[in-house]
């Protein structure tokens, strides 16, 4: 697949304009309480792009330690649910993000603990990207964002700021 491709495959549920909120987890079973709590929450949005996607966690992505991957998380088999609020009126929004909030704290215990893919935070909060990365990946990046965008140029998404330059 071209890499454009991929990028734009989900480009039909987020037309440009919409209002959008969501959260994700990582959950190691599809147990039967957490498929009670997929039951309560699967439907009752009232934007016409919302949506609960769900997808495995095994393969090549399983085959590489966590240290050698960008990609923060559990490298291990399991699932990676994200719940996406995406409404036409802001108004409709105001009902999804609180079915998306309420949907994520239903699942939550029965999640890995570890944190959410970097990508799928509304609202970047330093502390909780470090959680994500964990402290030893952050740090890496940090020291790689400093190699390559020291100026931070690039601090419009989910943003590691470039480590500070070592003293002379």
């Amino acid at each position: 697949m071209r890499y454009v491709d991929l990028q734009s495959m989900n480009d039909a549920f987020n037309p440009w304009g919409v209002h959008g909120y969501e959260k994700a987890d990582y959950l190691p079973a599809i147990s039967d309480d957490a498929i009670d709590v997929m039951q309560k929450y699967l439907t009752g949005t009232r934007g016409a792009f919302s949506y609960f996607g769900a997808m495995t966690l095994g393969g090549a992505y399983a085959r590489v330690a966590d240290k050698d991957a960008a990609w923060a998380g559990p490298h291990d088999a399991g699932y990676h649910f994200i719940m996406t609020g995406t409404c036409e009126t802001a108004e409709e929004l105001v009902h999804d993000r609180q079915w998306v909030k309420d949907f994520w704290a239903g699942l939550q215990p029965h999640g890995m603990g570890s944190g959410s893919y970097i990508n799928n935070m509304n609202k970047y909060d330093e502390n909780r990207g470090r959680a994500a990365y964990g402290a030893e990946k952050y740090e890496r990046l940090s020291r790689i964002k400093a190699t390559y965008d020291p100026e931070n140029v690039f601090h419009h998404n989910q943003n590691i700021k470039p480590a500070a330059p070592a003293p002379a």
